[in-house]
């Protein structure tokens, strides 16, 4: 390692300390507090608070010396990491009454067991319910748990922790007439009261919660056919709503939320008939963008799909939108001045694809694509490359045709690797790749100071390895869980 003035490495021979110096940004601040034993700042001045920006300034060292259990020096033994190409187990079925009816799937640990559980909407005639399917970790699930309510009929779902008790709730839409918007608590994996959030009836088509204003407790952004709403939360579950005002009168299918300018704060993209990006304002107001929107050319004029991930690695959020009319997936790489101006068709031949999901499937630190294919029946996945490409579509599992319409990840065996979930019956097809070790990022097979120091790096430069948390946000989330991992081992 050189030794420069921003990043040097030092030892210090019989007290086993090392000391590594980068410099300092504002998204690692909060964690000075909670690692204190770790971290020191390089001037007894220097002032740091909890920030979650991305300006970089000031330097900072940390110390490595009480890496217990691991001494400075010591490594870590590990398994080879395998970057063959993933394969799937058969399909598990979970549930056969779930047969393409669903209209959602979502993974989330509900009763905070460490485990995947699987949440879906069933819609099969008069039935109208969420169902629960609470994972044993070992590939296994317990019988569904049944939310039927009364005088509300689940359509789109969303899970985060509003209440702010430790459990993450559910958030439910409904499509019909006189219907209004409704979230159930977890009482401790339980949710047998409904709490109604808005009575209007704005026939939402999709909703997301996630913190808008960085205050940390989770807020709600929903689309319906013409609008676009954002629900501010008091973090107890008392919501303010606000209507974004329409561009233009259209309908909205699809929707995501990804940090689109890197300012530390989601954004929102709403596809359909026209894909349009609202930048956040930072006060629990959205701002219609054309400049980004326009600069996504030749936009599939309609979409039920779209999603946010750095597929290219470079540090910006892409775009992958599902193009109904000409039958595409297309890839949109966000440049160097924020707009989307080059693209490439990532696949050919698919037809009301209302669902993908990207996961590390064969651990060798990319994104992978997992969508379906109804009007052939089939459940793929596309293998990334890290550099925005992706080869051609392996099939995960032929089904009937029609196919279900959406998909969904998870490692319901907690072997490290991702799973694929889908519905038609609603069934799990294990990863059968062998699982990667995250902290060991100089891929030597050892835990040592050299992955520390190689974390520490990517951190800096904002590098898509270092966002341990895989929520495009560089904090001290990150750094935490890097530290965790680092300190439980490898397989």
């Amino acid at each position: 390692m050189g030794k420069d003035k921003d990043k040097e490495k030092e030892e210090e021979g019989e007290g086993g300390t090392a000391f590594v110096t980068i410099p300092y940004t504002l998204g690692m601040s909060a964690a000075l507090g909670l690692r204190s034993t770790f971290v020191k700042t390089k001037s007894e001045g220097d002032q740091m608070s909890p920030t979650r920006g991305k300006t970089r300034g000031k330097s900072i060292v940390l110390s490595v010396m009480q890496l217990a259990p691991m001494a400075w020096g010591a490594a870590i033994p590990l398994l080879m990491t395998s970057h063959a190409g993933a394969q799937f187990t058969s399909p598990i079925v979970l549930d056969a009454d779930i047969a393409g009816t669903s209209s959602k799937i979502l993974v989330a640990d509900l009763n905070n067991d460490n485990n995947d559980d699987i949440v879906v909407t069933r819609r099969d005639g008069f039935t109208r319910e969420i169902r629960i399917y609470s994972g044993n970790g070992d590939a296994t699930f317990s019988p569904p748990h049944t939310i039927n309510p009364t005088g509300h009929t689940p359509s789109s779902l969303a899970i985060g922790d509003l209440n702010g008790d430790g459990f993450d709730d559910i958030v439910s839409t409904s499509v019909t007439p006189g219907e209004g918007f409704v979230w159930f608590p977890n009482s401790a994996g339980s949710f047998s009261n409904m709490i109604t959030i808005d009575t209007e009836f704005h026939r939402f088509s999709d909703c997301r919660v996630v913190d808008t204003d960085n205050d940390g407790d989770l807020d709600i952004l929903a689309i319906g056919d013409i609008v676009f709403v954002h629900y501010a939360n008091d973090g107890s579950g008392q919501f303010t709503k606000s209507i974004i005002p329409p561009v233009v009168i259209t309908e909205n299918y699809a929707f995501e939320v990804a940090d689109i300018n890197n300012d530390g704060y989601l954004d929102a993209i709403i596809a359909g008939i026209k894909t349009f990006i609202y930048i956040n304002n930072t006060d629990n107001t959205f701002t219609y963008n054309p400049t980004i929107s326009d600069s996504l050319f030749d936009i599939p004029s309609l979409s039920f799909s779209v999603l946010a991930k750095d597929f290219d690695h470079d540090g910006d959020q892409d775009l992958i939108i599902g193009d109904t009319n000409q039958r595409n997936y297309w890839w949109y790489e966000q440049q160097n001045d924020g707009l989307f101006t080059f693209r490439q068709i990532i696949s050919t031949g698919i037809f009301q694809s209302h669902s993908i999901a990207a996961a590390d499937f064969d651990n060798d630190s990319y994104f992978d694509l997992i969508t379906n294919f109804p009007q052939l029946g089939q459940t793929v996945w596309f293998k990334g490359n890290g550099a925005g490409d992706f080869e051609t579509a392996t099939l995960i599992h032929q089904g009937t045709v029609p196919h279900p319409q959406h998909v969904a990840t998870g490692d319901f065996n907690n072997d490290g690797t991702p799973d694929a979930v889908w519905s038609l019956p609603l069934s799990v097809h294990l990863s059968t790749a062998q699982a990667s070790c995250p902290p060991d990022l100089t891929d030597d097979n050892m835990l040592n100071f050299f992955d520390i120091s190689a974390f520490l790096a990517a951190f800096v430069a904002q590098d898509p390895v270092a966002d341990f948390t895989q929520d495009d946000i560089f904090n001290f989330f990150d750094i935490s869980a890097f530290l965790k991992a680092f300190a439980e081992g490898c397989p």
